[in-house]
């Protein structure tokens, strides 16, 4: 009788975290976000993610796939996204920069971008935040998260040590030293 309720407590809580949209490592969105279409996803979203994330002698965001995991991940919550979270935050995009992001330079669209993450960034705690700061937040977060969890930004922008090693004190740096990555959020538990 115990085991029976034991699994059915695993059940109930497997469902109020996927309701919860707590289920969703950046792993499964991953991997959910090989079924999508490319042309499904929009083509502002790959210039905002490439003005985040440029190619420099590692690929960048776009590359790695970026745009559509953003799709999937917004689509299935995480990190706490609503579904109308990117065309949202394209109309007040479109509404600051008094333009469109598509026909818009990469140097102006740079300095937008630039302004826009200062101001969300620098925002005061406590205040009321104005919905492009949180919308910019969210994306450029889940932009981030993304690029560092694909196979690019993990193995090519960042040095893979999967258990680090002793302390050693005297580590010979190469030029452009590159940070270190132990991603964990793929690993299976139980």
């Amino acid at each position: 009788m115990d085991s029976i309720d034991n699994k059915q407590r695993r059940v109930w809580l497997k469902q109020a975290m996927s309701a919860c949209g707590l289920l969703m490592t950046p792993a499964a969105v991953w991997a959910a976000s090989k079924a999508v279409n490319p042309k499904t996803v929009a083509p502002w979203l790959s210039r905002v993610c490439d003005r985040v994330i440029p190619d420099t002698n590692v690929p960048g965001a776009v590359a790695a796939g970026v745009p559509a995991f953003l799709h999937t991940a917004v689509a299935h919550g995480l990190s706490g996204a609503t579904a109308s979270l990117l065309s949202r935050f394209e109309q007040l995009l479109t509404a600051q920069i008094a333009g469109d992001v598509m026909t818009l330079d990469d140097a102006p669209l740079s300095e937008a971008l630039g302004a826009l993450d200062e101001a969300a960034f620098g925002h005061p705690r406590g205040q009321v935040m104005p919905e492009i700061y949180a919308a910019w937040k969210t994306l450029k977060s889940l932009i981030v998260l993304g690029y560092f969890t694909s196979e690019i930004g993990a193995t090519e922008a960042l040095d893979y040590v999967l258990v680090p090693g002793r302390f050693e004190p005297d580590v010979p740096l190469s030029e452009h030293p590159r940070a270190f990555s132990s991603d964990w959020t793929g690993v299976k538990y139980g």
